[in-house]
């Protein structure tokens, strides 16, 4: 059964912009450790990124695609949580468009901005986000008030 857990009320949009050359991953962990972003939703980004190490979790451990030339960031999404020892967790998928026009999508393991990135999260203010290992060895999220 669906638990609703809270709603969008009180909380908090981050706008960002990533430039040419950052390492995506890292830029968007200062941003969150910045503005005491404890937990949050991924709403959306685009831009490029080059670079890229693409997972995908086969039920053991994630197969890796690496992607060297500049692609499009069609879409991201994803959450910002902490694990049990206070480990910021930024979990994200992105779909990415190839100069050819053909789609790859994943988990974003690595990626660099190619040029730029805009971004926007919300902050999460009344729901505390927690990632947990279950038995897939994946942390597993567990929302709490």
């Amino acid at each position: 059964m669906l638990d609703v857990i809270g709603k969008i009320e009180n909380n908090d949009i981050i706008a960002i912009r990533m430039k040419d050359g950052e390492d995506f991953l890292d830029s968007l962990k200062e941003v969150m450790e910045r503005y005491s972003v404890g937990s949050g939703i991924i709403v959306g980004a685009v831009g490029m990124l080059k670079n890229i190490t693409l997972g995908y979790f086969n039920g053991k451990e994630y197969s890796k695609t690496e992607i060297e030339e500049p692609c499009e960031l069609v879409s991201t999404q994803g959450n910002i949580a902490h694990d049990e020892e206070g480990k910021l967790i930024i979990h994200v998928h992105v779909a990415l468009a190839r100069e050819n026009k053909a789609m790859l999508g994943g988990h974003l393991i690595k990626g660099t901005v190619n040029n730029t990135v805009e971004m926007f999260i919300l902050k999460l203010n009344n729901i505390a986000l927690l990632k947990k290992p279950q038995e897939t060895n994946i942390p597993q999220l567990f929302p709490r008030r």
